[in-house]
């Protein structure tokens, strides 16, 4: 943009009379829009002030002042700073067509009247500096130079309606000396008034570059508008200079006369730094200090805002690495008394960050030299814990162990984890091949020699756990469900993964049915009939006599047996579901179980000694297996004389319904199949034996059953188009059979049971089996569904401990741990000694401490459908 520059400071030839001269001179001196004085009251200089002509469309748009009839003799050629950007503010919002009040009047300015001339009486006033308190802020400039005066001032558009150009404050700098490095720049960027560095560079006719100040200068003391490096082009027509020389400009290198270092001339304008001190200075500054601080410490000097803390800081002449210890030590408490100032009160905070702030090479070597090892040592019991619970065996820990010595992470040698796992397991293990009884497929029998692993002292183990337990304080009594004076403790066994395992509990403790509560005493690689069980199992016959009476430590034991029906039949005697009377609890009759009770009454119920009384009828009548039914099916010698008052009872009965669970393929079985895995649960997990407790929760609650009933009514109306309404009246049926029932779980399922659930219980118990019998009246009443109604009531009566307390869920949780444990030690050709290292294993990981050791997994948050 091309701009004119007139001469601003041509005077009106004023009058003879010394009044006259004085009103024309001090009008000069003030502001055209607000009267207020230009100049400070002892100042030769104005400050920075606005030419009227360069703004008057503005001035006239937003005030009403027109200028261009200004006389010289009544209005001043000049407006403050403070006008200036009252001006631009109103400009502003008439150009974003915004209703802006000024609060700014225009002055009304009048001739001078030799009788009362009310502007001179203003004038006098001014120089008194009445009106100076919200005056703008004088700044001085360099000397040969007229201060205050911009860019802006000088410069006026061509076009009126338009604002003037703006030279940006950011490519204007001081002007300190040139870097000698840089002094050859010289003669391209020097000004040719006032022959130093440009600042503000504006292009002249002949295309030189001379500052913005210097032609202002130029013109006020010279009073002409001539170029001053060519002397011709009148009026002077200039611009700015183009972003090439302002980038050179940015790019110079300047030397700071203070601190006497070289910057760029664009860091100058952002650069601090401090004056040195004269030799006297420093002198009297260390008088001062002396004077006024005390021997050792800190002290402040006031300074109006934030004071100065000074601090004793000692001149050491020696390295830290030669001095004694006394000398060390002070200078780390010195040290440590500037980190506490410097911090805030939070030295150790600080100390934090200066040695994160390091890298990890500088770390360590910090470390070293100061002796100290940043090696992270994990412990023999954390790492037993880690190969137990990750089932690695221990070639795989020597070579993690290599692996983690790499990124500066220490196992525990063998050797001491070795000790831990013997101490636990205390060479309590003992292993032989046993004649054990198989089954063939063409139907018979035979005898084989199967591996048989076990620990001799059933009732020192558990004295062990509760010893364990006790130390580690994971004893609880369930807030009174348990007396003070008892531990309970649950004995059972199942068959999964090729291996029989009896196994223990102690219910005492927070989580009874879990894995980590469940250890094995006994297994066998070989099936769970009659004949292998008392061969395993006879062992401990005399340990369990009288289990009323046994006592551990000041505790007295209480022992209930748990387990599904097939193995409470087997630990009895039974011959099972097949025979007449297949109840372990009551002799009922097979064919009296499809009566409710409520019509035949309970049955004569069983005790330990009526079973072996009937057993010896059985052995005199010649063991005839046909002949059972006259004996109560009593076939076998019971294997524990444990009360049958004292069994867990229904500890199966949540598989009491199977229906709908089929072998084979098709559409049923598929959408079946994708309605199950959408709540965690396969079908083949409840044909397999590993439909566990957790799988019986998820598929009990209402939302659950109604998508596996609506995956079945859906397949039928796909697939059976015809049979469709003979398919959903049975899907009502399965419904509310299904329903009632878990409204049953949902009750015994508990630790604790009052009596008002306990007739609760009985009620949905009913509700259930009624209608199970009418909504199925051909269907036989299973045995699990007899203890159901005859027996789960009574049982919960008697102890108001619910089945959820006394449950398998351990015990058939089990075979997965073992199998895991089993694949570690697959090379080991002895199959007695390969199932005695997982008998290790496995109690190694049930220890308490090994248990404690464990990191608790991490709550995952509940979805929609857990909900």
């Amino acid at each position: 943009m091309e701009v004119v520059l007139q001469n601003s400071f041509e005077r009106t030839p004023g009058t003879t009379d010394k009044g006259m001269d004085y009103h024309i001179t001090q009008v000069q001196l003030h502001c055209r829009v607000c009267a207020r004085r230009l100049l400070k009251a002892k100042s030769k200089c104005p400050s920075t002030i606005f030419l009227c002509k360069a703004h008057a469309a503005k001035l006239l748009n937003a005030f009403g002042i027109d200028t261009n009839n200004d006389d010289n003799r009544v209005h001043p050629e000049h407006f403050c700073p403070s006008c200036k950007r009252a001006l631009d503010r109103v400009i502003s919002a008439m150009h974003r067509k915004i209703h802006y009040k000024c609060g700014t009047a225009p002055f009304q300015w009048e001739m001078h009247s030799d009788r009362e001339c009310k502007m001179c009486e203003h004038f006098h006033e001014s120089a008194k500096g009445a009106l100076a308190k919200g005056a703008e802020k004088q700044h001085n400039v360099t000397k040969g130079r007229l201060p205050g005066i911009t860019p802006n001032m000088i410069i006026g558009s061509v076009n009126k309606s338009a604002p003037p150009p703006v030279i940006s404050s950011e490519h204007s700098y001081p002007r300190p000396p040139l870097a000698k490095d840089n002094l050859s720049v010289l003669d391209q960027l020097e000004c040719p008034v006032c022959l130093d560095i440009l600042t503000q560079p504006m292009e002249l006719p002949c295309k030189a570059m001379a500052c913005a100040q210097c032609i202002i200068h130029w013109v006020a003391t010279t009073g002409s508008v001539h170029c001053p490096c060519c002397y011709s082009c009148e009026p002077m027509h200039i611009k700015p200079a183009s972003n090439l020389v302002l980038l050179m400009l940015k790019d110079v290198l300047v030397h700071c006369t203070i601190c006497t270092r070289d910057m760029r001339a664009a860091m100058y304008e952002h650069h601090e730094c401090t004056p040195s001190l004269t030799h006297e200075e420093q002198r009297s500054a260390a008088k001062l200090i002396k004077r006024i601080s005390p021997e050792k410490g800190v002290f402040q000097l006031p300074t109006g805002g934030t004071p100065i803390t000074f601090m004793h800081v000692t001149n050491a002449h020696n390295p830290t690495t030669t001095v004694c210890t006394r000398t060390l030590k002070s200078r780390c408490s010195e040290l440590q008394d500037i980190r506490r100032i410097v911090s805030g009160g939070e030295p150790s905070a600080l100390l934090q960050s200066e040695v994160l702030s390091l890298s990890n090479e500088e770390r360590k070597s910090l470390l070293k030299e100061a002796g100290i090892s940043d090696e992270i040592k994990i412990g023999p019991a954390e790492v037993l814990a880690i190969k137990v619970g990750l089932a690695i065996p221990w070639n795989k820990i020597r070579l993690l162990r290599r692996w983690l010595k790499a990124s500066n992470v220490s196992l525990a040698c063998e050797e001491r984890m070795r000790h831990v796992s013997k101490r636990i397991v205390d060479d309590n293990i003992q292993g032989e091949l046993a004649p054990f009884s198989f089954t063939l497929t063409s139907g018979g029998e035979e005898l084989r020699a199967a591996p048989l692993v076990f620990i001799p002292n059933l009732i020192q183990k558990v004295t062990q756990l509760l010893d364990e337990n006790h130390r580690t304080s994971r004893l609880t009594w369930h807030n009174g469900v348990i007396p003070e004076n008892e531990v309970w403790l649950k004995l059972g066994g199942d068959k999964g993964g090729g291996t029989f395992k009896a196994n223990f509990q102690i219910v005492n403790v927070a989580a009874p049915n879990s894995v980590q509560n469940t250890c094995v005493f006994c297994c066998f690689a070989a099936g769970d009939s009659f004949a292998n069980l008392h061969i395993a199992l006879n062992r401990y016959k005399e340990q369990c006599i009288k289990s009323n009476e046994i006592t551990c430590r000041q505790y007295t034991l209480k022992v209930f047996l748990s387990g599904d029906y097939e193995f409470l039949s087997k630990f009895y005697g039974l011959s099972g579901a097949s025979g007449a009377h297949p109840c372990p609890f009551c002799l009922i009759a097979n064919a009296e179980m499809a009566t409710p009770l409520i019509e035949r009454g309970h049955a004569p119920p069983r005790t330990l000694d009526g079973i072996e009384e009937q057993y010896l009828f059985y052995l005199v009548s010649g063991s005839v297996r046909i002949q059972a039914q006259h004996f109560y099916n009593c076939i076998f010698e019971p294997i524990f004389n444990i009360p049958l008052e004292q069994e867990a009872k229904i500890a199966a009965s949540t598989r009491a319904v199977k229906k709908g669970f089929l072998f084979n393929e098709g559409p049923f079985v598929k959408e079946l199949d994708k309605a199950l895995q959408g709540f965690g649960v396969h079908r083949q997990q409840y044909f397999g034996g590993a439909f566990v407790g957790n799988h019986v929760h998820a598929a009990l609650k209402v939302s659950n059953i109604n998508k596996l009933l609506t995956s079945i009514l859906c397949a039928a109306r796909a697939n059976l188009p015809h049979k469709a309404e003979m398919v959903e009246n049975e899907t009502v049926k399965f419904l509310n059979v299904f329903t009632l029932f878990a409204k049953c779980h949902a009750i015994y399922d508990n630790n604790f049971i009052d009596e008002t659930n306990v007739e609760k219980l009985g009620q949905c118990i009913k509700e259930f089996l009624s209608y199970f019998r009418t909504a199925f009246p051909g269907a036989t009443i299973p045995i699990k569904m007899h203890m159901l109604e005859d027996h789960a009531t009574e049982w919960v009566r008697l102890t108001h401990v619910g089945f959820g307390l006394l449950g398998e869920q351990g015990a058939e949780s089990i075979h997965a741990k073992f199998n895991s444990l089993g694949r570690a030690y697959t090379a080991i050709p002895d199959r007695v000694e390969r199932l005695k290292c997982i008998m290790k294993e496995h109690l190694v990981s049930i220890a308490p401490d090994m248990v404690a050791a464990i990191p608790p997994p991490k709550k995952r948050k509940k979805s929609l459908d857990d909900t």
